[in-house]
């Protein structure tokens, strides 16, 4: 369950999250993707600050020695993501993904927003 890895402050994305899997275990699984990309907006909207605090966090001794690979992975597959799954947000908003496509963005966004607490970065 995403809310094992998820920080309790990131109000936003577990929120968003709830309402993926509420879309998932309903069949719809357009919606379950939109929200999985509204859970990373915050993010997105703070990358310039993530790669930041990645880069200064040497709390975890294998990020302090791959923190530029670590900095672009994950510029690029929260890139992606956001940008893959942005096909919900527009017309037609329907029929774009199946029930393993939301499973597997689900989980990468889960994976994301984990890490990313993971590493003590804060959102207000």
């Amino acid at each position: 369950s995403y809310t094992e890895v998820v920080p309790d402050e990131y109000k936003i994305s577990r929120k968003e999250l709830d309402e993926a899997l509420r879309y998932f275990n309903n069949g719809d699984y357009d919606k379950t993707v939109s929200h999985c990309r509204s859970a990373l907006e915050p993010f997105k909207r703070k990358m310039d600050e993530l790669k930041a605090h990645i880069k200064s966090n040497h709390e975890f001794d294998w990020m302090k020695d791959i923190s530029a690979a670590t900095e672009t992975w994950l510029d690029t597959i929260l890139r992606k993501t956001f940008h893959f799954t942005a096909k919900t947000h527009h017309a037609p908003s329907i029929g774009h993904f199946d029930r393993t496509d939301a499973q597997i963005i689900t989980m990468v966004t889960t994976a994301i927003i984990g890490y990313v607490g993971k590493t003590g970065f804060t959102i207000d």
